[in-house]
């Protein structure tokens, strides 16, 4: 058995790995850090790492690029890179020995594949996924990750070795989580967000992929998003839900964008969907068009588009959406996104020229309570 970060990965995780869509982490600015998992050369949290089965030890900071080809289409400073991790030891021995990994995953009961008696391949990295529990006090206390790749493979990190501004946010998810008390899995506390991606924006990079399928590739800019990203709450850095994502459809139709919002607002997937085939025969079913679809595997979400033809007719996802290529996505067969375990939403991109809002450019509630936040922060 290889260790996570040599382990072999499907076409689809291969795919994600070279920048697919870009984690929900943001450009850094005072006064709060933002984080994203990103693919951008930039400063990057590396944890040196050996996992022995107890001693999980160093930290560095360090800049630089991914191992993976993670580029992205707008050349833009300031987005940190996705957290990685090395393996070694030199600092740990003064802890306790770290808890026996779980023999299956605690909210998916899918198998830990984690043999700590393999041998290390020092030279790789692992990304990390989520944190899914926590353990111990300070000093001694770690946390349950799960690591990026497939098979499945969870083990502790003392938070010694996760204690970054990229990583504290979902250290904090997870210890909110836990002094609840509640009886519901973390993912289900928190929600699911889509974040399943080396940069962070798989839902703009699913979002323009659409647009670009309708004609009008340049109708909704990564600006646009950033700019809607900065009025949103900090969760937002650990990912977008639906909630977020009917905001900015609602930001855009306050700037009368040429959409059609009553098929965009709607979720056309009322149940959730327990795998490919069942997404598979639901699809078959809508009239011809662009779908954007938010699928999950293991409390990891993702964001992509259907193609559909017309009933019954074949039906193809576009995904891992970058620029720099000639046409900008993956075009697949629909049934090769065999990862997915389960459907949260579908919504129709429909595009209706001359459009315009009857509300103007009026602001939101959200938004104007978002902009008050940050000037009250900036004044501090």
């Amino acid at each position: 058995m290889k260790s996570p970060a040599m382990i072999p990965v499907s076409p689809h995780e291969r795919s994600l790995n070279r920048g697919r869509c870009r984690r929900s982490r943001r450009r850094v600015r005072p006064p709060r850090s933002r984080r994203r998992l990103s693919s951008r050369p930039s400063r990057a949290l590396t944890l040196v790492v050996r996992l022995s089965g107890s001693a999980i030890v160093e930290v560095i900071t360090e800049a630089g690029t991914s191992l993976t080809d993670v580029s992205d289409d707008e050349d833009v400073p300031g987005r940190p890179q996705r957290r990685r991790l090395r393996r070694g030891d030199e600092t740990s021995h003064w802890h306790p020995p770290l808890p026996e990994p779980p023999a299956r995953h605690p909210v998916y009961n899918h198998k830990n594949h984690y043999d700590p008696t393999v041998p290390w391949d020092y030279s790789a990295e692992a990304d990390i996924s989520c944190l899914l529990d926590v353990q111990g006090d300070q000093p001694h206390r770690c946390f349950l990750v799960q690591w990026k790749g497939r098979p499945l493979q969870m083990t502790w990190v003392w938070e010694g070795q996760l204690d970054n501004a990229t990583t504290r946010p979902m250290m904090q998810d997870v210890l909110t989580w836990k002094a609840s008390g509640t009886s519901e899995s973390i993912i289900s506390y928190h929600k699911e967000r889509d974040t399943a991606s080396a940069a962070g924006t798989c839902f703009m990079d699913a979002f323009r992929s659409a647009l670009y399928y309708l004609g009008q590739p340049n109708l909704v800019t990564m600006e646009m998003w950033d700019a809607f990203e900065d009025t949103r709450p900090p969760e937002i850095q650990n990912g977008v839900t639906r909630e977020d994502i009917t905001a900015f459809f609602k930001l855009l139709q306050r700037q009368s964008g040429p959409l059609d919002y009553d098929r965009l607002m709607v979720n056309l997937h009322s149940s959730s969907s327990a795998n490919i085939e069942t997404l598979h025969d639901v699809c078959k079913t809508l009239d011809a068009g662009a779908y954007l679809v938010s699928a999950g595997e293991d409390g990891i979400g993702h964001c992509f588009v259907v193609i559909s033809h017309g009933p019954g007719k074949r039906l193809i996802a576009l995904d891992s959406f970058d620029s720099k290529r000639d046409p900008p996505m993956v075009v697949i067969p629909l049934h090769y996104q065999q990862w997915i375990k389960h459907v949260k939403w579908i919504c129709c991109i429909a595009l209706k020229p001359g459009y315009q809002c009857r509300h103007g450019k009026r602001k939101s509630k959200t938004q104007r309570k978002g902009e008050k936040r940050l000037e009250e922060q900036q004044q501090q």
